[in-house]
């Protein structure tokens, strides 16, 4: 969700990176229309990088035994562009 106004963001990229695990990877997904998404983990908890242009990335944990998590997203705050003369 939109952290300012509680609104879905579709498109949101959500990955796992496993690859620091014994014959790991990274595999990842996208939010629906809803602002929803899922997958499947093996595992008590998943960290998981949660990206989407014009917001700031973020690390999140998931915990396996809890099915609805809201995570928010806050948008990225840009510096002043740069003059060159």
């Amino acid at each position: 969700l939109d952290a300012d106004n509680q609104t879905p963001l579709v498109g949101v990229n959500i990955l796992y990176d496993i690859s620091s695990e014994r014959g790991g990877s990274s595999f990842g997904t996208v939010t629906n229309q809803k602002g929803e998404f899922a997958f499947e983990y093996n595992r008590v908890k998943a960290e998981v990088v949660i990206s989407f242009i014009g917001y700031e990335s973020k690390k999140a944990i998931l915990y396996a035994d809890q099915n609805n998590q809201t995570l928010y997203l806050k948008t990225e705050v840009l510096g002043e562009p740069p003059v060159v003369e």
